[in-house]
């Protein structure tokens, strides 16, 4: 399948609005943690508040996304990622404004760890709704297969444009502005097009987890009717002879 294919593909699955939301709203996962180094640096002149400040951030995204992840499998992506979004965004601009008014190291570094936390992951949450999309597509059998493996592969792409071209925009917002317009240029983003993405048509609903009486998956289900239960605990005839 050619690129032009795969991206027509796309189109026809959710159209481009929800490609450069996805796009837009992952960059700042790589751009905040670069322009803040950047910024801190500058602002206290110490390079190892800048690295504590950004390495705060980066342990709070690695213990939040598996959080706000499962939250969004349970309840659906549209919530949490529109909540954690704007809150995101604004602990964001607060951490820029603590930097440039000579905040203690401390205070920098909690607002950092709760800003991470509350970063939504968007590039798993895309890859989770394009191949729920699929699934209630009318593609069936090598046509939906071709599907999901054009999915899986402009996700691959943006994943890593994103790595490169969110570390770039830090150093033409740095260079051509200032570099706390490189850190408050994500807040922007992820308010602006983590808000579109949480608020898209395309967003799919939750599902709880189905549980048992004993806490465990309930198992296969026994095809005698009108029995149903659970098929290693049945004892009916019909069950027996299957």
């Amino acid at each position: 399948m050619s690129p032009l294919e795969t991206l027509r593909r796309m189109h026809r699955i959710a159209g481009w609005p929800l490609l450069l939301a996805t796009f837009l709203a992952r960059l700042p996962v790589s751009m905040t943690l670069i322009g803040l180094l950047t910024l801190v640096t500058s602002t206290t002149g110490s390079v190892g508040a800048a690295g504590l400040v950004s390495g705060a951030f980066a342990l709070g995204e690695a213990i939040g996304g598996p959080i706000i992840a499962r939250f969004a499998d349970r309840h659906g992506q549209r919530v949490p990622v529109l909540v954690m979004a704007i809150i995101d965004a604004a602990l964001i601009g607060a951490l820029v404004a603590a930097v440039t008014t000579d905040a203690p190291l401390t205070v920098l570094v909690a607002l950092a760890a709760v800003g991470g936390l509350c970063m939504p992951q968007v590039g798993p949450m895309a890859r989770t709704r394009w191949v729920v999309l699929i699934r209630r597509g009318p593609d069936r059998g090598l046509e939906r297969e071709r599907s999901v493996s054009a999915v899986m592969s402009v996700e691959g792409v943006l994943d890593e444009a994103s790595f490169v071209l969110g570390p770039a925009l830090v150093g033409v917002l740095t260079l051509t502005l200032s570099p706390s317009a490189s850190v408050l240029g994500a807040a922007v983003l992820i308010g602006v097009f983590g808000t579109a993405f949480a608020l898209h048509p395309t967003a799919p609903p939750g599902s709880a987890p189905v549980r048992g009486a004993e806490g465990a998956s309930p198992g296969p289900r026994c095809s005698c009717s009108p029995c149903r239960c659970s098929a290693r605990d049945c004892s009916s005839a019909a069950c027996r002879r299957v």
